[in-house]
């Protein structure tokens, strides 16, 4: 009888030409130094407002909610020249413990409501460690429910809504995804870009990167410790502030969903793993994973062509689905 082993994990994969000399000027990791400190800063870090209303094209109003636990601020930016046709929801990047409603990761975003003639509403979703699990995923989602209930102040056709989130934004919007479709609401689309979604930190891709110098992986520990609050049963108690953990449940009944990660980005294969799931399920699911890269450099280095890419099919997906409503 042949006995199989697994076959052996090999290093992260080649990057890409143009990418590689960002990672080589990086910094490495740095055991004594706090893996959450440049996250932290970073909630600061605001798109200044001219950027945001397009020299017109937009303008800004902000909607402050109850919130079933708390407070929640919502930035909606709202195209001035059309009928708006619909609504994106974003949740910001930030591994759950830093960034912002309206920063720099949100141009992308504003590139397709420009686009489609869309209404973006954005959450100041509560930060760890201050606020740990599931503080995120309770805003993100009465946010997200406030946003499909109030189609008429907003201005847009009700139920044509895209759930977008990015990073640890696009983990609370999984967890979000799945509270809304076991309250029955229903929405056009659902964006998961490099998404945040297993404590666990034990792909083949976390032990790629773990076999590295790089910052990813010790960075991950940092903010899933902030996140969870070191509580080893949060995924018991709020499942889906930890998606990645329900690839082995039923995930039916989501909208059309685009997932898009880099293939040498930590989150690849959990991002995987939640679309075969998906697939499993009987969803409908566009899978994309960029050779040589990590998610959110589409934004980060623009002008390279494994970003332009990322985003002409991020926006290819948005102009189908758009289409078909």
């Amino acid at each position: 009888m042949v006995e199989l082993h697994p076959p052996a994990i090999g290093p992260l994969p080649p990057w890409d030409p143009e990418i590689k000399p960002v990672i080589d000027t990086w910094p490495r990791h740095n055991p004594e130094q706090d893996g959450l400190a440049d996250f932290l800063t970073s909630r600061g870090d605001r798109l200044p407002a001219a950027e945001v209303v397009r020299r017109g094209v937009f303008k800004v109003t902000e909607h402050a909610i109850a919130g079933s636990r708390r407070p929640i601020t919502l930035t909606v930016v709202t195209p001035t020249a059309a009928a708006v046709r619909g609504a994106i929801y974003w949740l910001h990047s930030g591994g759950q413990v830093g960034g912002a409603a309206v920063a720099g990761d949100i141009a992308p975003v504003l590139d397709i409501a420009e686009r489609h003639d869309l209404v973006v509403v954005a959450a100041e979703y509560a930060l760890a460690p201050e606020f740990p699990a599931p503080a995120g995923l309770e805003d993100a989602y009465d946010g997200f429910v406030w946003t499909l209930e109030n189609a008429p102040l907003l201005e847009y056709p009700p139920g044509i809504v895209f759930l977008h989130g990015l990073s640890g934004g696009g983990g609370l919007a999984a967890g979000a995804a799945l509270l809304a479709r076991d309250a029955g609401h229903r929405w056009a689309g659902l964006v998961l870009d490099g998404p945040m979604l297993d404590d666990r930190l034990a792909s083949v891709s976390m032990h790629q990167h773990a076999a590295t110098d790089l910052p990813m992986l010790p960075g991950l520990q940092a903010m899933w410790a902030a996140i969870t609050g070191n509580d080893a049963s949060l995924h018991r108690k709020a499942p889906h502030a930890v998606p990645g953990r329900l690839t082995g449940t039923d995930l039916s009944g989501l909208p059309p969903t685009y997932i898009m990660c880099g293939a040498n980005d930590p989150f690849r294969d959990e991002t995987t793993a939640f679309a075969e799931a998906m697939w499993r399920s009987g969803g409908t699911v566009d899978l994309h994973q960029w050779a040589g890269t990590l998610h959110g450099f589409d934004w980060l280095l623009p002008e390279t062509h494994i970003s332009q890419e990322m985003t002409a099919g991020r926006r290819s997906w948005y102009d189908r689905v758009m289409a078909r409503l």
